[in-house]
């Protein structure tokens, strides 16, 4: 038998396939394309990011050749809002001109595009079926979705608007929130990315990894006394939040949570958490004062790593471990409160050693 040649070829419009064997598979659709582009009818397989970033591309043709779609593609394509798979297509369809790639045999969206609605019958969305959908301005779930994939939607900018059929069983967006709820624990699961202004209902107890991650406009957000978690990355690079309104009842502020809130000035830890993890305030570069109330026993590395801004510092008595790198390059600390009599105790941290001519003991932090 002889051995397969894996053939390149370039095509008309400057795209790139490979050849090998059975498989035809196109690799690369030059970022500036733009209008259509139809996929050629002898190709079978869509390469992983072939189609990607192209920012003046409009619509997509899939013909019937196509069995196969790797993941990564129509991501940051800013214009795209048209894809159409051909009627006769084995495997995808796009049904009810829903612009959306979806597997036929499971009810699963694949890939959906600025100009996509979830259409009734679809019972999975993949997680990254959105990413990078900057005019994607509303999304609408179905009551026969079952499973929503991690992060299905992220940077999408312009998204303001999502909303889940009342006769869904699993998910929904009580009081209007405009974020995605997991019905059966009572989970917030993501919101949406244009919003400036949040309060969470009161009925959350939870608040998932990544639920707000990469939201720039929000300002301020309220979370409810029953929540008791808030997953790691939660807050991550929202850059306009400049406030944080309860923040006790949870246990363990966990990874990144909050990292890179570039607007944050103040935080306040209340005596119900424990512990503060790695980076949970990471490069929050306007915060300028910490409050740290009795209970938490332990600060994690770079947990206000690069806060450039930050002048005061207040610790309770009982910390038990604060890692060397815990405030690493905190360099305008001016102020350390600590309880009275705790100088010799804190200064063997080698996380605060350059900070004890600025220890301060008080009889009452607050």
């Amino acid at each position: 038998m002889k051995p397969l040649i894996r053939e390149r070829v370039r095509g008309e419009h400057g795209e790139e396939f490979t050849i090998y064997g059975e498989y035809k598979i196109l690799t690369h659709l030059p970022s500036d394309y733009q209008g259509t582009y139809e996929v050629p009818n002898w190709v079978t397989t869509i390469g992983q990011d072939a189609i990607r970033s192209c920012h003046e591309l409009t619509s997509v043709k899939i013909p019937k050749s196509v069995t196969m779609i790797r993941s990564g593609n129509f991501h940051f394509c800013d214009k795209l809002t048209s894809i159409v798979v051909d009627a006769n297509n084995p495997v995808f369809d796009s049904r009810h001109n829903c612009n959306a790639i979806i597997v036929s045999v499971t009810n699963t969206l694949v890939l959906g595009c600025n100009g996509t609605t979830i259409p009734d019958g679809i019972e999975s969305v993949e997680e990254g079926a959105f990413v990078g959908c900057s005019a994607l301005q509303s999304l609408y779930i179905p009551a026969s979705v079952k499973h929503l994939g991690f992060r299905f939607f992220e940077s999408c900018p312009n998204l303001a608007s999502i909303s889940v059929n009342i006769n869904n069983p699993l998910y929904d967006t009580r009081d209007n929130c405009n974020a995605i709820i997991e019905t059966a624990t009572n989970k917030l699961l993501c919101s949406c990315q244009a919003i400036e202004y949040f309060v969470i209902p009161r009925s959350v107890t939870s608040i998932g990894s990544y639920a707000f991650q990469g939201c720039r406009n929000l300002k301020s957000i309220r979370i409810p006394e029953r929540v008791i978690n808030i997953g790691e990355s939660a807050f991550d690079n929202c850059h306009s939040l400049d406030a944080v309104l309860h923040l006790s009842d949870i246990k363990v502020i966990e990874k990144n949570v909050f990292a890179d809130c570039m607007q944050l000035k103040k935080v306040v830890i209340g005596s119900g958490i424990t512990k503060i993890c790695l980076g949970a305030f990471c490069a929050c570069v306007s915060l300028k004062e910490v409050v740290i109330f009795e209970g938490v026993r332990e600060i994690d590395s770079w947990a206000f790593g690069r806060c450039d801004s930050l002048e005061r510092i207040t610790l309770p008595s009982g910390l038990e471990t604060i890692a060397p790198d815990a405030f690493k390059n905190c360099n305008r600390v001016v102020q350390v409160n600590i309880p009275s009599g705790t100088s010799e105790y804190y200064a063997k941290f080698d996380a605060l050693k350059k900070f004890r001519w600025r220890f301060v003991e008080c009889d009452t932090l607050s």
